[in-house]
């Protein structure tokens, strides 16, 4: 291959990669699914036990709580088997509830993630929110997204109401799957969920942020520019020759 073929076939792939759109499969939230640590309990469930100051006892998540000190759950497989109370997970195997307003609780709980992002990049939020037997309203799940403040999110909070009709009688209903974009303005955010009940638990799975890929340019579009772009290298080496 001449130098010059050389030259225009690594400009034709340079150009290529630049416009093909960054993959919006890539899932930047660790442990999601809450599937790390598989629970070890005798009923299929782990009571992790947290702190205002925060915990790191769940694999990729910090918990919080508000004030004083409480529980999350880690529901596993075999919970229905064991106790014959309804808990299937979304996705997986596991899931977490996240209780609130409720011994042992003295507060609202919450867990959050601090991920890697890109300054102006569209992320896609999604997960699986669902509610426990027992709940009172009103009752809702807040979500938080951007620079966490001390001990709490002082900013974008997105609170996800329960329907009043749809209480379970006993264990776990889900709800639906969510799913909102937002806007990274930094270059680390961080994804926080926070139960707000007056009395119950809140169940989640399935959580992710991934990256919203950029448009495709049209193929027209495409070979103009890679037109153009060849005949300014070609033009380049001619006046080198």
């Amino acid at each position: 291959m001449s130098k010059r073929s050389a030259l225009l076939v690594s400009v034709i792939a340079l150009f290529v990669a630049t416009i093909m759109p960054a993959s919006a499969d890539t899932n930047l939230v660790t442990n999601g699914s809450f599937e790390s640590p598989i629970v070890t309990g005798a009923y299929s469930y782990d009571i992790y036990n947290i702190s205002a100051d925060g915990d790191t006892n769940i694999g990729g998540w910090t918990t919080h709580a508000t004030s004083g000190t409480g529980v999350v759950y880690v529901i596993g497989p075999d919970f229905q088997a064991l106790t014959g109370v309804t808990a299937v997970a979304p996705d997986g195997n596991q899931f977490i509830e996240l209780p609130a307003g409720a011994q042992p609780n003295t507060t609202s709980t919450s867990i959050y993630q601090t991920l890697p992002t890109v300054v102006g990049q569209v992320y896609t939020v999604g997960f699986w929110l669902g509610v426990a037997a027992g709940c009172t309203y009103p009752s809702n799940l807040q979500v938080g997204w951007g620079d966490k403040g001390t001990g709490s999110f002082n900013e974008n909070f997105l609170n996800f109401a329960i329907p009043t009709n749809t209480l379970p009688a006993v264990g776990y209903q889900w709800m639906d799957y969510y799913s909102f974009d937002v806007t990274a303005d930094s270059a680390s955010d961080t994804i926080q969920f926070a139960s707000n009940l007056v009395h119950g638990s809140m169940a989640l799975d399935n959580i992710s942020v991934t990256p919203v890929a950029a448009p495709v340019p049209e193929p027209s579009g495409i070979m103009a520019l890679l037109c153009g772009t060849a005949s300014l290298v070609g033009l380049r080496l001619r006046r080198r020759n």
